[in-house]
């Protein structure tokens, strides 16, 4: 039934799982085209924080097809889509605006931002994930509910901020890099 609604030859419903980061940055304009070729077939998306709760809602027959990391144990056909870039928000001021390249263990010492909404890689936060193959545990300064909240709070120098960069982008002006 999915397989004909996605295909355009009759009306339905297809469920889309994905990250919420994945979900608010890349969907949008594919939704609208989607919508353009397929205007009979109603698109559901079904919005997750972490790889593992979206693996399951595939599991369970939540979604006909999930948007996100790579699975651990694949419940079925994977195709690689793309990749979501990670962007580093700092004041204007800071020592590491303008730079186009910061290497995580330059920022060892540094507080951070976080957002509750931040993706779960391999059974971890993404921040402790990342920041443990760099050799080091971040250490937090704000949790935030919303991840628009912690680029903003990154911005007015609380701490660093990794992001997805379509939510930096146009989000804050122009006091932060």
């Amino acid at each position: 039934r999915a397989a004909r609604a996605a295909a355009g030859a009759e009306g339905g419903e297809l469920h889309i799982a994905a990250l919420h980061s994945i979900a608010v940055g890349a969907l949008p304009d594919v939704f609208a085209r989607w919508r353009a070729d397929r205007p009979r077939v109603l698109l559901r998306l079904h919005e997750y924080a972490t790889a593992e709760a979206l693996e399951d809602a595939v599991r369970r027959g939540t979604a006909d097809l999930a948007i996100g990391p790579e699975p651990a144990e694949p419940a079925g056909t994977v195709v690689p889509i793309g990749a979501e870039e990670i962007v580093l928000v700092v004041p204007f001021d800071d020592r590491l605006a303008g730079r186009s390249t910061v290497t995580l263990s330059e920022l060892a010492d540094r507080a951070w931002v976080r957002c509750a909404m931040e993706p779960v890689v391999h059974g971890v936060r993404f921040l402790d994930w990342a920041c443990g193959r760099a050799g080091f545990a971040p250490r937090t300064a704000v949790w935030t509910e919303q991840s628009s909240t912690a680029v903003r709070m990154a911005a007015a120098g609380v701490g660093v901020c990794a992001a997805p960069a379509h939510i930096v982008r146009g989000a804050v002006g122009e006091d932060c890099v």
